[in-house]
């Protein structure tokens, strides 16, 4: 190694050396407890056991992991787990109307994000090449194929000409960072340095004030303030704060794209992405089926105070009821059009969704 890039790479060790003691005086930090690679670790660690085995016991060993893998490894999905996080999160923070209190919100995100790499590999690895990687308009795409996105996504790029990673061209980046932390409404974008994507959810008080979170489900090192897993790391910041803060977040990106072995003339891209969303009306309602309401139900009373007790009660029972349900009190979602008769059950649970969250409800 020359001087030069001896003295580079110090340089940058120094620097992560900073970013994390500006994380731990800074940012509220979550760990995740698996990344998105933690299957094809798995998989080594089970395919080396059997190797040691009976040949017999060798094959059928493999035939289990190549399934493990085919079924559940979230390698290079990146994108498409960010998009399901920053959808899904947004989604909540929407529908709950109650104030939150911001740790709860954080853990939430983590929970979020931990789903997303645990459940959404069954539902995409069938519908795209998992040795690619994808764009985000191309994953969008191919969440639609799989049914995961049934509504319209506005995508839009943030970072004008997509810049490099060069030290000249930072400045676009902490500009667009910047631009999403002053929204007046909680929102996400998707950055991407191939071949590494990072969800960044801004987590509105005001346009002024709130939380911008950084979601890495890759397997973050110890230099980043990680443990070997993805992380959730937010910070909060104030119409005074925000400039330092912002530029902490581009910082942390920077590092993050270097350790990853990411270099000066990468083109960077920011994805601010946005669901459309509809007032439903009577008839809207009864296209939809009792899941939806249940999950959309059920990952809203996480947002609620611990202490409301009869929001935790009504969800109980709305969810018993729905268990018991015969197939006659159910809405046939294959019967064409919704009826103008809901089932008493539907019923109720619009009736305890508008009370808790209004009239608004996404759209699918």
């Amino acid at each position: 190694m020359n001087a030069e890039c001896n003295e580079a790479v110090q340089g940058e060790s120094s620097s992560s050396s900073n970013i994390v003691s500006n994380l731990c005086d800074n940012f509220d930090i979550k760990h995740l407890s698996v990344h998105q690679g933690y299957v094809l670790e798995i998989a080594g660690e089970r395919t080396a056991d059997a190797m040691r085995k009976h040949k017999r016991i060798l094959e059928a060993s493999m035939q289990e992991i190549n399934m493990l893998v085919k079924e559940k490894d979230a390698s290079n999905a990146c994108v498409f787990l960010g998009l399901s996080t920053a959808l899904k999160t947004i989604e909540i923070i929407e529908a709950t109307e109650v104030e939150q209190d911001m740790h709860d919100t954080l853990e939430c995100l983590r929970s979020i994000t931990e789903g997303a790499i645990l459940n959404l590999p069954k539902e995409i690895n069938g519908y795209r090449d998992m040795d690619s990687h994808y764009s985000v308009m191309e994953a969008i795409d191919v969440m639609r194929k799989a049914g995961i996105i049934t509504c319209d996504i506005n995508a839009c790029e943030m970072l004008p000409d997509n810049p490099s990673l060069k030290d000249d061209q930072q400045e676009y980046l902490q500009n667009a960072v910047l631009s999403l932390m002053e929204s007046d409404k909680s929102e996400a974008a998707i950055y991407v340095c191939p071949p590494v994507a990072i969800t960044l959810i801004k987590l509105s008080k005001t346009s002024n004030e709130g939380y911008i979170s950084i979601v890495d489900t890759h397997s973050v090192p110890q230099e980043l303030g990680g443990n070997g897993n993805g992380i959730v790391i937010s910070v909060e910041y104030d119409g005074i704060t925000k400039g330092s803060k912002c530029s902490l977040v581009c910082d942390w990106l920077r590092k993050r794209t270097f350790l990853y072995g990411i270099r000066g003339e990468t083109r960077q891209t920011l994805i601010n992405i946005k669901e459309n969303k509809e007032i439903l009306t009577d008839l809207e309602w009864g296209d939809w089926n009792d899941r939806d309401m249940d999950e959309l139900l059920i990952l809203a009373e996480e947002m609620l105070p611990s202490d409301n007790q009869e929001v935790k009660r009504d969800a109980a029972t709305m969810s018993s009821d729905t268990s018991n349900a015969t197939t006659s009190e159910v809405i046939d979602e294959k019967a064409g059009p919704p009826v103008k008769e809901f089932s008493d059950i539907k019923q109720k649970k619009r009736k305890r969704w508008k009370k808790l969250y209004g009239e608004g409800m996404p759209h699918s």
